[in-house]
């Protein structure tokens, strides 16, 4: 499944609007190693990742520890994996494979975010290949009431 060409230019607009830590010159390679997923990531849902995890790598083997850590760590709690095949593929620099992975990644963080993506002018497009997304709710976030206030209200006034 390719992206097609009329998805492209929006979705390089995406990319080109989140802050990353080196210039993109060639995205195939420039995002090989996963450190610039991780940090596509990290923009949008900071709690998720843990960008110091990711070094830069120009080995091959390093390249697919930095994908299958983010697969196992990351995606997994947005509710997709890439099987090991499309590991090798990313970090091998194969045409469009990238593509395909940002073209989902988008998709899973507009679904995972409460309110999308903000700021983002362009409809979302669910995957052509489909894939079942899961509803989150950080009931972690959710704040209780403090009890202190009740037993003692003059001093929180």
């Amino acid at each position: 499944m390719d992206v097609p060409q009329d998805e492209l230019p929006l979705l390089y607009t995406w990319i080109d609007g989140i802050p990353l830590s080196r210039p993109k010159r060639n995205i195939s390679r420039d995002f090989s190693d996963a450190v610039l997923a991780a940090e596509v990531v990290a923009h949008y849902c900071p709690r998720l990742v843990d960008v110091h995890n990711y070094s830069a790598a120009n080995g091959l083997a390093q390249k697919i520890y930095n994908w299958s850590t983010l697969n196992n760590k990351v995606f997994r709690r947005l509710h997709f994996t890439l099987t090991k095949e499309d590991i090798e593929a990313v970090a091998s620099c194969e045409p469009q494979m990238i593509e395909r992975i940002l073209k989902l990644l988008k998709y899973k963080i507009a679904k995972y975010r409460p309110n999308g993506l903000n700021g983002d002018s362009d409809p979302v497009k669910e995957p052509s290949d489909g894939g079942h997304c899961h509803e989150f709710h950080d009931h972690r976030s959710t704040r209780h009431p403090n009890p202190q206030r009740e037993l003692f209200p003059s001093k929180y006034q």
